[in-house]
């Protein structure tokens, strides 16, 4: 049973709901709030459902592995239904955005997207209530739902970077080179370094731009020093923690005070240029930021601290104006992905027009996110022709 999938739709529901302000405000202006906000509640603790059972991958009974199976129909029909939302809050916009809002065409699009809004709210009232049903049953199946924030928590990443893996992101590879080289942007009148955040959902692949940036040439020749930590799964923001992390990566052993560990900071990097990349940032407080920052303001000149993150009020706390928002893959280089990860290398020969099609399918329902494109196209590798 591969989850994977369904655990990346999950995160785009999740993301979509709490990151698209056009969506939220158009629910409360026609009063449907409450059932956004109980469809994020109910996704995730769906979510928890699944890395529960993802976890539990060898030891699932038949009766688990039918309820999971109901649970990933429940979840798409939710996905269907925010994508038909999404669609018609992008029409909206366009409408308002090229017609004067008194006109007649405006008034007879709103009496449409009206109707058309009421329904499609009636939609995720019985996909609501759909995934209640089911999710309400977790304890029945022995599977755990843990109250923590709606995120599903990835393995620990590294520096290490296979390039030619990573495609569609030259342009953005060349901003983010362009902005660690230029010493005079942006510079902190009260800093040497600078803060720079890489921001985008769940899917997109900021670790691995993270890491094509970080082993660039241009970045590690212009650089004393540079140092990778990731910080998942920091849900309670502990500094001594995170402190740890970077002190180990930078001397390769472990402190045991919070003294020792400034004193071995600023040996490490005090007055030298240097690059530290902080994967998977979550804190959306000032404070607690600005306690790992200070002690971080012993680099020369020029040094920079880059952060990735999904939330966009992180990457505001933590660099303000200087955040890269990284967005889906370009059309043409989400199919290069999907055609390559699809596809084995005698296949690409032979590929008849119908495959291509159903192939090109495939990838818009994936929303040019990288992952999805990953995991849909590998479980059809190999396959004599797509399903």
């Amino acid at each position: 049973m591969n989850l994977a999938t369904v655990l990346s739709v999950v995160q785009t529901i999740l993301t979509a709901i709490q990151t698209l302000d056009q969506l939220k405000a158009t629910f409360s202006l026609y009063q449907y709030k409450g059932e956004l906000q109980r469809l994020e509640k109910t996704v995730g603790i769906v979510e928890s459902v699944l890395v529960d059972a993802d976890a539990k991958q060898g030891a699932l009974s038949s009766q688990q592995r039918i309820y999971i199976e109901e649970l990933k129909d429940a979840i798409y029909d939710a996905n269907d239904v925010l994508d038909e939302f999404v669609t018609l809050v992008k029409q909206r916009k366009a409408v308002f955005a090229t017609h004067n809002k008194l006109s007649n065409k405006v008034r007879s699009f709103l009496s449409r997207f009206s109707l058309r809004l009421h329904n499609l709210s009636r939609k995720v009232n019985d996909v609501n209530k759909k995934l209640d049903d089911i999710a309400s049953n977790s304890s029945k199946f022995f599977f755990k739902v843990e109250n923590k924030p709606n995120r599903f928590l990835k393995p620990e990443s590294s520096s290490f970077v296979t390039e030619n893996e990573i495609i569609g992101r030259d342009k953005d590879l060349e901003k983010i080179v362009e902005m660690l080289l230029d010493s005079n942007d942006f510079v902190d009148e009260a800093s040497n370094v600078s803060c720079l955040a890489i921001v985008g959902m769940g899917g997109l692949g900021k670790t691995a731009f993270a890491q094509l940036v970080y082993n660039d040439p241009r970045v590690s020749s212009a650089f004393e020093l540079k140092c990778w930590t990731c910080i998942t799964d920091q849900d309670q923001w502990n500094l001594t923690e995170i402190l740890g992390k970077i002190v180990k990566q930078l001397n390769r052993h472990d402190s045991s005070s919070l003294e020792q560990m400034h004193l071995e900071i600023r040996k490490q990097l005090g007055g030298k240029k240097y690059l530290l990349v902080l994967d998977d940032v979550w804190t959306e407080s000032y404070h607690r930021w600005q306690d790992l920052e200070k002690i971080l303001r012993v680099g020369a000149s020029g040094s920079h601290i880059v952060v990735t993150t999904r939330s966009k009020k992180t990457a505001q706390i933590i660099a303000d104006v200087r955040v890269h928002e990284l967005q889906g893959l370009p059309k043409n280089q989400s199919w290069r992905l999907f055609e390559r990860t699809a596809f084995l290398t005698r296949q690409l020969k032979n590929l008849d027009d119908d495959l291509v099609q159903l192939g090109k399918e495939i990838v818009k329902k994936c929303k040019n996110v990288p992952l999805a494109i990953r995991v849909v196209a590998s479980l059809l590798r190999g396959e004599p022709k797509l399903k």
